[in-house]
């Protein structure tokens, strides 16, 4: 798991079953997390595109459709 950079200091109050989940929100390079795991969990952040590059599974967190059809539109026009 990696917290958003604007909440780093909120992932060290998250409980965790140690034997499932690895707290890396302070690790300081994401790509390195993308090469060593095999599918991404994410909200409506723009990181699924670059995850996607490596041919591995990604799915959005999404909190409702509407939310998530808007932010695809924008992270659509930035990409192009």
């Amino acid at each position: 798991m990696r917290m958003h950079p604007g909440i780093f200091d909120a992932a060290d109050n998250v409980s965790l079953d140690e034997r499932f989940v690895i707290n890396a929100s302070h690790y300081p390079d994401i790509q390195d997390l993308y090469i060593i795991s095999n599918f991404l969990i994410t909200d409506y952040s723009s990181v699924i595109f670059d995850f996607m590059l490596l041919e591995r599974r990604a799915a959005f967190y999404a909190v409702s459709s509407s939310c998530l059809l808007r932010s695809a539109k924008i992270m659509m026009r930035r990409k192009i």
